[in-house]
């Protein structure tokens, strides 16, 4: 009789122990769930904040770098860096550019995949012959020098001429621009290349924007599911 009364006992411990352990099992992964969603959406604000950060930084200090090749080919490298979708109006606002005035121009910031910008300066000299001539304006005729054109493959300089107080022309530029976006590393990098050999990229940066990475695809997010998963199959 005594060790039945004791082996009831036994088995009314270990029923209780063995609810208590599932609550346990059920309170364990029920902090595993928030601890992911807290994770997760700190996470995407700290990944969000750090990106416009960079982008900061990067238009700051928007100088491009200019190489020759071996056979005295000019090109230039910019720095990018690469944004989730979700960054993109702040970055885009921290990197100086009006929003307002994007969409004014129809850009759409929920389409954008990217961004370039750069500031182009050539430097050159040149001559042009030229004769004396009449110029009849609307409200006189004066003496006056005409020029030829002058032209250097990028630039030219049309309709010439110079009155008794100013040299007067019309001008056309125009320059090819090729780029190459590459992998650096983790970092991105822009080589430019341009068709005038006579101008440089002075300034320069891209911003590449990339679709928001999903929270399942998030690697911590699986290591704490898998251990969620795991304490669920011990029970």
């Amino acid at each position: 009789m005594t060790e039945n009364v004791i082996q009831d006992k036994v088995l009314v411990v270990k029923t209780t122990l063995q609810k208590w352990i599932g609550y346990l099992k059920y309170a364990i992964m029920a902090g595993l769930v928030i601890t992911i969603i807290v994770l997760y959406y700190h996470g995407k604000s700290l990944d969000k904040k750090n990106q416009i950060q960079a982008v900061e930084l990067m238009a700051a200090k928007d100088s491009a770098v200019a190489y020759k090749t071996k056979a005295g080919e000019a090109y230039f490298q910019m720095k990018a860096v690469e944004i989730e979708q979700n960054a993109t109006k702040k970055s885009l606002e921290a990197a100086g550019f009006n929003l307002k005035d994007l969409k004014q121009k129809n850009i759409g910031l929920n389409n954008l995949v990217g961004v370039l910008t750069a500031k182009i300066e050539s430097y050159g000299a040149g001559s042009t012959a030229g004769h004396d001539t009449i110029l009849v304006t609307k409200t006189d005729t004066v003496y006056g020098k005409k020029y030829n054109d002058w032209n250097n493959g990028n630039l030219l300089l049309y309709d010439l001429y110079a009155d008794k107080d100013s040299l007067h022309h019309k001008y056309k530029y125009q320059t090819g621009i090729t780029l190459f976006p590459e992998k650096d590393g983790k970092n991105t990098k822009v080589t430019a290349t341009l068709t005038d050999t006579h101008a440089v990229i002075t300034t320069g940066y891209s911003i590449i924007i990339t679709p928001t990475s999903k929270w399942y695809m998030k690697p911590w997010l699986w290591g704490l599911a898998g251990l969620a998963g795991g304490i669920f199959i011990a029970k």
